[in-house]
């Protein structure tokens, strides 16, 4: 270096270069240090770079002399069209460019500009993915060695000749590691392939690593042109009958339309991935999951705006879920075991004639059991291997085979999605013409044809049900929606309805309203909940059938009737069943005696009129019963509440209408006599009632008094009043009952205020008595007597007698008058003995008063007997009166006799 510089005088440029940045290959590897004294006596970095390698190669490599240049424009200029249509890859690819003008393909040729770039990714990703050693470099160098190498490999070859990629593979060779090299040198020696299978081979090595293009048929056909007029179609299927030798020797694996080099290790676990052996159920239910799962999940098919229908999912014969329903979707692809046999259009027009499916026939396609099999066996092996005992390498194959079988099962779902757009449909014994070719749109048309030919009543509903508001109005609306011939427009549909009906009468079934839904929910209805809902409604409505619950017919009327009839709780407990015929006779005299008993509120439909007939006997039952309380409690009419009460509840036991009607006119005579007796019960209960009950109390209260009353004129009244009280039917007489008992109170209020005043006048005779009575007895110790306390008592009879309210209380007064005088007179005679005996005790002015005590004697006590019969009877009596009287005067008593 110094002798450089000395010779050239200074003038000498030394240059450096590296195939990394300098940064990169000192890092962890050169001691800073000593680096440091190299680099120190460069005093100028040059940053180098290789985006522009093609120029290099083009400058230094593929000059051209000028006959040259003039024979290839005229080339470029006669083939422009052919290189542009040569030279295409998939759009999924980077940029790959091509030939853009003459002045490209004289530099280029006869290399093509995208190989550059794609070459010098190659040689980075080998190196990253450590397939080569360190010295493989990725600059101007390597990659002038292989424009150089591939140039030599063509040369001498004529005009219009190019480089296909796998020309490269020379210039890295040597640089491979042996795991890698041995791979396409042992390839090389099977005889089974050819030597354009090893130069594919190559390729796909080149490739493998790259994000840049995809390895697929395509773009491999494009990268192995080898000259500009080359049958493209031919080479296509060169390469893909190369592709499929190559795969079965297991040097490359497909995943999808892609094409994977494998070294030796992923061709072992390639190999051990081909013999694992997989059940066919497994290979079905991955089947299943995709198709059911991921590419046609509905369930049930929305026919039209009101009605849906659930249907059975099978695929290859083999169900999928619950298979409860009238409808089935039956896809058939090429794993299916009768395959062979469906390809037969009459096979398959001949399984369908007998069935209720839709037969959805795939076309053949190996790819798709390929794949599968592919998918089935990688899942299970990667299921069963244990990947913690495994090297490194081993477990990044493993992985990456997941990855791959992940992307592979979106392939296949994409490939089905394909095959089952290009399939033929059948059902109902015929071949189906269908418009729509997208996957789902195919399906549901398939399943609208089978709907279509298998619930072939479902047309009857003409007018249609969506709602509970529409079933509500067809319960109560006045007239019912007509076609342009006056008839009801889902008059089919009555019709089946109330023949089934009357099956299930004959047989004696009950019928609720789920058993009702479920019924024509099925072939040949497939009537939606409404629809069936709607068409009962309109029967209801008509007063064909009944609807009932808890053994009672339902108010058509009642709000929220409809949302009852769908709950879950109640769809069970409602019922129907068909109304007996209406006799227009029965009818006619029902609605002519309407005006008496409903008021003149009248329906012209009979459900109705019998529904308000029913609810006025109810109320009208529930009054009479309660004027039969008050009238057994001693009232008139009771027998009569009776008869009409047994009436009224056989009408109301009529569970229809034509039995009501028919009860009706048998008892048409009962239910006249009913109309004039209510008017007179009316009249009773709710104004004579006060007059008769007054009346009974009046009679009530005098009773008693009537002994004390003689005059017959008043006893006549009595008994009169007494005659009408007793009459079952005393309407009549009940406004004289006021005026006959007033005399006869009148009279009673007289005779009790005489025996009043003679209880009074008594009551004075008894005090003067009293007083009379003191004075001859007690004359001396008068003064000291204390009388108040004994007159008080006369004075209490006296004031208790001016508030009694019966002429017998007043005369009990005076007989209790009579008897308390001798009460009276002994406490007199008890106080003037405390009196005098006080006196005794205490003397007087020392002179001792003594005053003989008063003795009763009762005289009819003395009597030996108490009937006196003869003279010898009085006698006996009379001796016994005189010796007791005799004892007590002989004792010095004084005697009072009772």
């Amino acid at each position: 270096m110094e002798d450089l510089g000395t010779y050239c005088l200074g003038k000498a440029w030394v240059v450096v270069t590296s195939q990394e940045a300098m940064d990169e290959i000192t890092k962890n590897k050169i001691k800073g240090e000593d680096f440091s004294k190299i680099i120190g006596r460069f005093y100028r970095p040059l940053n180098l770079s290789s985006a522009n390698t093609d120029e290099v190669i083009k400058l230094r490599l593929l000059g051209k002399t000028d006959a040259a240049r003039a024979g290839l424009e005229a080339l470029y200029s006669q083939k422009i069209a052919i290189l542009r249509n040569q030279i295409a890859f998939t759009q999924d690819s980077a940029d790959m460019p091509g030939y853009g003008n003459p002045q490209d393909f004289f530099t280029a040729y006869p290399f093509i500009p995208y190989q550059f770039n794609l070459l010098q990714k190659v040689f980075t990703q080998i190196r990253l993915m450590g397939s080569a050693g360190k010295h493989l470099a990725s600059g101007e160098r390597s990659l002038l060695d292989a424009f150089q190498v591939a140039s030599q490999a063509v040369a001498g070859e004529p005009l219009g000749v190019l480089v296909p990629f796998h020309t490269f593979y020379m210039a890295v060779e040597g640089f491979l590691d042996s795991s890698i090299n041995q791979v396409i040198i042992q390839a090389g020696r099977n005889p089974q392939l050819h030597s354009f299978d090893i130069d594919l081979l190559k390729t796909l090595f080149m490739v493998k690593y790259l994000k840049e293009i995809r390895a697929n048929l395509d773009n491999l056909t494009t990268l192995s042109l080898s000259n500009i007029d080359q049958d493209k179609l031919a080479l296509r299927q060169q390469v893909e009958a190369a592709l499929g030798r190559l795969e079965r020797q297991t040097l490359i694996q497909r995943n999808g339309d892609e094409y994977i080099f494998l070294t030796h290790e992923e061709q072992d676990i390639g190999r051990e991935i081909k013999n694992t052996q997989v059940d066919s159920i497994k290979v079905l239910k991955e089947l299943q999951q995709l198709v059911w799962d991921s590419i046609f999940t509905d369930k049930e098919l929305r026919y039209s705006q009101r009605h849906k229908y659930p249907f059975n999912r099978k695929l290859d014969e083999q169900t999928f879920g619950q298979q409860t329903n009238d409808l089935t979707l039956h896809l058939v692809t090429p794993y299916a075991e009768s395959y062979t046999a469906m390809q037969d259009d009459a096979f398959c027009i001949g399984t369908t004639g007998s069935r209720y499916e839709v037969l959805v026939r795939l076309p053949d396609n190996q790819r798709l059991l390929d794949d599968l099999n592919i998918l089935i066996k990688t899942d299970e092996y990667l299921r069963l291997k244990n990947s913690s005992n495994l090297s490194p390498s081993i477990q990044r194959i493993l992985i990456a085979r997941g990855d791959e079988n992940s992307k592979r099962r979106q392939e296949l779902k994409v490939i089905l999605e394909d095959l089952i757009t290009r399939a033929d449909v059948f059902a109902c014994g015929s071949k189906l013409e269908i418009r729509s070719r997208d996957t789902k749109g195919l399906l549901n048309e398939g399943l609208s044809y089978l709907v279509g030919n298998v619930y072939q009543k479902l047309g009857y509903v003409a007018s249609g049900f969506e709602n509970e508001d529409q079933v509500s109005n067809a319960l109560t609306r006045e007239s019912q929606e007509q076609d342009i011939n006056g008839q009801p427009v889902n008059v089919a549909a009555h019709s089946e309805m109330r023949a089934w009906l009357m099956e299930e009468t004959r047989l004696r079934r009950l019928v609720s309203i789920k058993a009702l839904v479920d019924k024509f929910a099925v072939r040949p209805y497939g009537w939606s909940e409404f629809d069936t809902l709607g068409v009962m409604a309109e029967l209801a409505n008509k007063g064909v059938i009944e609807l009932r619950h808890a053994q009672g017919n339902v108010n058509l009327h009642d709000k929220g009737l409809v949302m009852q009839l769908r709950s879950r709780k109640e769809i069970d407990k409602y019922t129907v069943r068909l109304t007996d015929e209406i006799n227009p006779a029965n009818l006619k005299i029902a609605k002519d005696m309407a005006s008496d008993l409903l008021n003149g509120n009248m329906s012209s439909d009979p459900q109705l009129l019998f529904e308000q007939y029913k609810n006025a006997l109810t109320k009208r039952s529930q009054e009479l019963e309660g004027w039969l309380i008050q009238a057994e409690g001693g009232l008139p009419f009771a027998e009569l509440l009776r008869t009409n009460l047994d009436l009224l509840g056989e009408l109301l036991t009529k569970d229809s209408a034509a039995k009501f009607f028919d009860t009706f006119r048998q008892r048409r005579d009962d239910i006249e006599e009913f109309i004039e007796d209510v008017q007179k019960l009316q009249s009773f209960f709710s104004t004579q009632i006060k007059l008769f009950q007054q009346a009974h109390n009046d009679l009530k209260t005098l009773e008693p008094e009537l002994r004390h009353i003689s005059e017959p004129d008043l006893l006549r009244r009595v008994d009169l009043v007494k005659q009408i009280l007793a009459m079952s039917d005393p309407t009549a007489k009940i406004p004289e009952l006021a005026m006959l008992l007033l005399p006869v109170k009148d009279k009673v209020q007289e005779a009790l205020k005489t025996q009043i005043y003679q209880v009074e006048s008594k009551s004075k005779a008894m005090q003067e008595k009293l007083a009379d009575y003191v004075t001859s007895a007690h004359e001396d110790i008068s003064a000291q007597l204390d009388l108040s306390n004994i007159t008080q008592v006369i004075d209490k009879l006296v004031t208790s007698v001016n508030q009694v309210t019966s002429i017998d209380s007043a005369i009990a007064r005076q007989s209790e008058l009579e008897n308390i005088l001798p009460q009276l007179l002994q406490k007199v005679d008890q106080q003037a003995n405390e009196i005098i005996q006080r006196q005794s005790n205490n003397g007087s002015n020392g002179k001792a008063t003594y005053v003989k005590p008063i003795v009763s004697v009762q005289v009819a006590r003395v009597a030996p007997k108490p009937l006196l019969e003869t003279l010898q009877d009085v006698d006996v009596y009379l001796e016994a009166l005189r010796k007791t009287l005799l004892d007590e005067i002989q004792q010095n008593h004084r005697v009072r006799l009772e």
